[in-house]
C-alpha cells in the first residue's frame, strides 16, 4: 500500500514546491477577468501565463514561478490604473454620443439659414421687375 503512494507524493512535489504559487495564479486569473471585462488589453499578462503554465507542466517550477510573478505585477499595475483607465473611457464614450447627438439639432437650425444666406448672395444682384 504505501508503494502506491510514492509516485502519487513524486508527482505532487512540483506544486507542493511551489509555495503560494496556485494562490498567485488563482488571483492573476481573476485580475485577467476583471481587467479584460473593463476593456483594457491583457493578451500579454495571458501570453505570460500560458506559457507558465507549459513550464509547470514540463516540471520547471522556477521559471514558471518567475513568469507567474512577473503577470502578476504587471495585472496589478494595470489595476492600479484602472479607476484612471474607466474615466477617460466613459469621458470619449460621452464625447462621442454627445457629438452625435448635436447633428440633428444643428442641422435643422443652421442649414436653412445658411441655405438662405447662400441664396440670398447667389442673387443679390438679380432686378426684381414687375410683369403686367
Amino acid at each position: 500500500m504505501s508503494l502506491r503512494i510514492i509516485p502519487l507524493l513524486l508527482l505532487l512535489i512540483p506544486l507542493l514546491s511551489s509555495g503560494a504559487q496556485p494562490n498567485g495564479l488563482e488571483r492573476a486569473f481573476s485580475l485577467i477577468e476583471l481587467l479584460s471585462s473593463e476593456g483594457m488589453n491583457v493578451s500579454r499578462q495571458v501570453n505570460l501565463l500560458n506559457s507558465a503554465l507549459a513550464l509547470y507542466r514540463q516540471g520547471k517550477v522556477k521559471e514558471a514561478d518567475n513568469l507567474v510573478n512577473t503577470a502578476l505585477s504587471e495585472l496589478t499595475s494595470l489595476q492600479k490604473e484602472l479607476p484612471n483607465y474607466k474615466f477617460w473611457r466613459n469621458f470619449w464614450l460621452f464625447l462621442r454620443i454627445s457629438a452625435i447627438a448635436i447633428v440633428p439639432p444643428a442641422f435643422y437650425y443652421i442649414f436653412p439659414r445658411i441655405y438662405a444666406y447662400l441664396w440670398y448672395r447667389a442673387r443679390r444682384k438679380w432686378i426684381v421687375r414687375r410683369i403686367r
